[in-house]
């Protein structure tokens, strides 16, 4: 049981420069909400080009109200559980994109659909993801027409699948 998530920082010594670390921020019940949780994160507009303390202030935000717990929230080097894609966050970039995660087990379906699956950090800070994050990032798996668990309707009728 659980809404797993993961939130991926990637470490570049320079944007022209291939990966050369990345560090998983892992939610063990926050996996809907994460794509909100990142961008209050990214919101506050601060030390956007230094990976180390965006990842901070990124973890910070996830596990807000629960610093003090013992369960719910990891720190990686690698993928850890997951249900939905991978938001990643390239500080060298300056953008936010997302990666359709690894096969669990065979048969498993690609949940990204077209895209674009990448924005710019004010792009993705300017994105309407109010209780519906998935639906805007990923609406062809999570949106009205989504097949998983159609029907996940929000306070304003509107219908966002997840």
């Amino acid at each position: 049981m659980g809404d797993r998530g993961n939130v991926v920082v990637v470490e570049r010594d320079h944007p022209e420069q291939g990966l050369t670390g990345r560090v998983y921020l892992y939610a063990h019940w926050g996996g809907w909400g994460l794509p909100e949780t990142l961008q209050r994160a990214l919101a506050r507009r601060q030390r956007w080009g230094d990976g180390s303390y965006l990842a901070r202030i990124i973890f910070c935000e996830m596990v807000r109200g629960h610093e003090a717990g013992e369960l719910g929230f990891g720190i990686s080097a690698t993928l850890r559980d997951h249900e939905y894609p991978l938001l990643v966050v390239d500080p060298a970039g300056q953008s936010v994109s997302l990666e359709e995660e690894p096969r669990w087990y065979p048969g498993q379906r690609d949940k990204l659909g077209p895209g674009p699956h990448r924005w710019t950090f004010d792009a993705y800070c300017a994105l309407d993801l109010a209780g519906r994050g998935w639906c805007v990032l990923c609406p062809e798996t999570y949106g009205p027409a989504g097949e998983e668990d159609a029907g996940h309707g929000e306070a304003d009728g509107t219908e966002c699948g997840r």
